[in-house]
């Protein structure tokens, strides 16, 4: 069984770390904030990165 793609709008104190964690257990992880420094954080940990809310809602399972 395949794991869902889960996404997370919030790249904040718990939105990041969570995030991370989650693409470490084989997830993935669509994401998307308005801080680029927050986006460019969890893109390097293996979220991909989206441009709008909007995006992130249509390509997950799970926000």
């Amino acid at each position: 069984m395949s794991k869902p793609a889960l996404g997370f709008i919030g790249l904040g104190n718990m939105g990041g770390p969570m995030s991370a964690r989650l693409v470490k257990a084989g997830h993935e992880v669509f994401v998307y904030d308005r801080d680029e420094a927050a986006l460019t954080r969890a893109v390097a940990a293996g979220c991909k990165r989206l441009n709008s809310i909007k995006a992130v809602a249509d390509q997950v399972d799970t926000v």
